[in-house]
């Protein structure tokens, strides 16, 4: 029986990725530089809130962050 479980324990070991392994290739390797700052996409969701969008966007346009960086969808 302990010679079942400790195949098991190894089976299991070699068969599930290590934590430095991603899912997909892409998220393996990062093509953001260290030092830049982050792409940041900000989702609006509004629905009837014509009146509030000019206070919104106003406030996201005097952020003090890269406008090359930010995405608003």
């Amino acid at each position: 029986m302990l010679r079942v479980t400790s195949l098991l324990l190894a089976l299991l070991f070699v068969l599930l990725p290590g934590s430095g392994w991603a899912y997909f290739p892409e998220e393996r390797w990062s093509p953001e530089s260290p030092l830049l700052a982050p792409r940041v996409v900000i989702a609006l969701v509004c629905r009837n809130s014509a009146h509030s969008l000019p206070l919104f966007l106003g406030a996201v346009e005097r952020l003090n962050y890269p406008k090359d960086r930010l995405a608003l969808w």
